[in-house]
């Protein structure tokens, strides 16, 4: 008699994936707010509206599953959204792209580069999060020999298989 192929278990989320993905989910809801403020004008806004997309595109990945593609995600979104809005946060001071940048900041005020402050440090936290877990998942992954794992089904997929099926308990 042939028994069933052995399958992997399926990858689902840890408390550190589902607390990002609550901070993924407000990052879309403060995005939709400066949208719903602002009066930008179509390319800004198109950006804004993609921006809530993909926060929301993560938040169900870390969400559901929080596998290592979705960490690495974070904090590659967190970083391109640190650089595109650091120049926002000390207004003052910032002396490149004024014109580029007036769009985008028109009735601003000294609590609203405050509140910018706010969120770029809690995005940078998020992003060293997302660097944390994932140097914790691959710690001790040899990636000078690439592992091939029999998924069951006849093809062979080389390393990744086994770097998912990692979580973070606490």
């Amino acid at each position: 008699m042939i028994s069933p192929p052995i399958r992997p278990a399926p990858i689902t989320a840890s408390w550190p994936g589902r607390a990002a993905a609550m901070i993924a989910v407000a990052s879309a809801l403060l995005h939709l707010i400066c949208l719903a403020k602002m009066s930008a004008g179509a390319v800004p806004n198109a950006i804004m509206t993609f921006m809530i997309l993909g926060c929301l595109y993560c938040a169900h990945h870390l969400w559901t599953r929080a596998a290592n593609q979705d960490w690495a995600l974070l904090a590659v979104m967190n970083l391109a959204m640190v650089c595109v809005h650091l120049p926002m946060a000390d207004r003052g001071h910032s002396h490149h792209s004024q014109v580029a940048m007036h769009a985008m900041t028109q009735a601003t005020s000294t609590s609203d580069s405050a509140w910018m402050t706010g969120t770029l440090a809690v995005s940078c936290a998020e992003a060293a999060i997302a660097a944390l877990v994932l140097f914790y998942r691959t710690r001790a992954v040899d990636v000078t020999s690439a592992a091939i794992d029999d998924n069951g089904s006849g093809t062979k997929t080389v390393g990744a298989s086994s770097l998912d099926r990692h979580s973070i308990h606490g």
